[in-house]
C-alpha cells in the first residue's frame, strides 16, 4: 500500500540581503520518491543536501519564508499541500509521526515520561485516563525499556541518551501511525546504543507493517536497516533503488564517492577525494549540479541529466549512468 508519494517537489527560500536585493535559494529541486507500508526507505546525503527539509515538507511543517512553487505530496491518497492547518494537525502525531534528533532536548523537562505519553494519546483522542496509562506502559515495554512501570514516573533528565530516544520512539508509535519519519534518530549516541535503538525501530516498524523514512548521513544505517535508498545531493535525488542493488552497482558518481568513503572501503583501497564544494543554492548552475566535483564530467553535463532507469526499480540522474553502473 502506498503511504507517501512525493513527486517533483521544489522548495525555495527568498531572503533580502544587505544590499536590499531579494535572492532566492532553491533548496529542493524536483525531489521524487515513495514509501509503502511494510518498508523502510533511507534518505541519505551530506549535510545541507535537503534531507530534513524534505521531511518537514512531507509533514506539512514548512513555514514562511519557505515556499513550494512546484510539486506534490500525497499521504494515504490525500493532498498534503491542499490541507488546512486543522486537517494537518489531525494527521500529524496520529497517522504520520516523527522521531527527531536530540532526544533530551525534545522531551518536556517539566513533565514525567508517563504524563507525556498520556498527553499524546489524549490530544489525538486515541485514549485517556487509565487506558492511556496502560497503553503508555505497554509502549515503553515494546521499545525495550526495562522496568517500564518505574520509567513512567521518570523525569527526562534522569534518562540516558539511548533511553530518551526510545521514549521518543514510543511517543511516535503510541497512536499507531501508518508512517514514521526518523530524522537522524541516533545522533550523539555511541555505536552500541545506536544499533540497539535502530534495531528496536526496525523491528517495530516491520512487525506493525508501517512505512518508515529514515534520514541519515550514515551509509551503514542504510545498509543494515533499509530496503530502499534515495541518495540526495544539493536538493536533488541523484540515485534511488533497492539498497542491495545500489550498493552493489552504484551508478551515480556521487553515490560511488559516498560508498568509497566508508571505513571498510577505505581500509581496502585507501582514502578517496572527491574535491570541490556543494553548489551555491542562490545561484544553481544549469545542468548537472555535481559536475564541478565529478571526475568524469564532460560538456554533456552542462545539460540537465535525465533519470536513467537501470532496471525496474533502480535509477540514477546521470548522463553516463548505464556506463558507470
Amino acid at each position: 500500500m502506498r503511504l507517501l508519494d512525493v513527486q517533483d517537489l521544489h522548495v525555495e527560500f527568498a531572503a533580502r540581503g544587505l544590499d536590499n536585493r531579494v535572492r532566492v535559494a532553491r533548496a529542493l529541486n524536483g525531489v521524487s520518491f515513495t514509501v509503502d507500508a511494510g518498508e523502510i526507505v533511507g534518505l541519505v546525503g551530506e549535510t545541507g543536501a535537503g534531507k530534513s527539509l524534505t521531511a518537514l515538507a512531507a509533514m506539512g511543517l514548512l513555514r514562511a519564508p519557505a515556499r513550494i512553487p512546484q510539486g506534490g505530496i500525497r499521504f494515504e491518497g490525500g493532498d498534503i499541500l491542499a490541507m488546512s492547518d486543522r486537517q494537518l494537525e489531525k494527521i500529524r502525531g496520529r497517522r504520520m509521526a516523527m522521531v527527531v534528533q536530540s532526544p533530551l532536548t525534545s522531551l518536556d523537562p517539566l513533565k514525567r515520561v508517563g504524563d507525556q505519553l498520556v498527553r499524546m494519546q489524549r490530544v489525538h483522542g486515541t485514549a485517556s485516563g487509565a487506558a492511556a496509562r496502560e497503553r503508555a506502559e505497554a509502549m515503553l515495554a515494546a521499545v525495550r525499556i526495562p522496568d517500564p512501570k518505574r520509567r513512567m514516573q521518570a523525569w527526562p533528565h534522569e534518562l540516558s541518551g539511548g533511553m530518551a530516544q526510545r521514549v521518543l520512539i514510543a511517543m511516535a508509535l503510541i497512536n499507531e501511525p501508518a508512517l514514521v519519519i526518523a530524522d537522524e534518530p541516533t545522533t550523539g549516541l555511541d555505536v552500541t546504543v545506536q544499533a540497539q535503538v535502530l534495531d528496536t525501530l526496525r523491528d517495530l516498524v516491520l512487525a506493525r507493517n508501517l512505512g518508515a523514512l529514515v534520514i541519515t548521513h550514515d551509509l551503514g544505517v542504510v545498509a543494515h536497516y533499509c530496503q530502499r535508498v534515495a541518495v540526495m545531493f544539493a536538493g536533488r535525488i541523484v540515485e534511488d533503488g533497492p539498497v542491495a542493488e545500489v550498493f552493489a552497482r552504484p551508478a551515480h558518481p556521487y553515490t560511488q564517492a559516498l560508498i568509497a568513503s566508508t571505513p571498510g572501503r577505505i581500509a581496502r583501497i585507501g582514502y578517496t577525494v572527491t574535491g570541490g564544494t556543494p553548489p551555491d543554492l542562490y545561484a544553481l548552475p544549469d545542468g548537472c549540479l555535481y559536475r564541478d566535483r565529478c571526475p568524469r564530467a564532460t560538456t554533456a553535463c552542462l545539460a540537465p541529466p535525465p533519470r536513467v532507469a537501470l532496471d525496474d526499480s533502480h535509477g540514477a540522474a546521470c548522463h553516463y549512468a548505464e556506463r558507470a553502473a
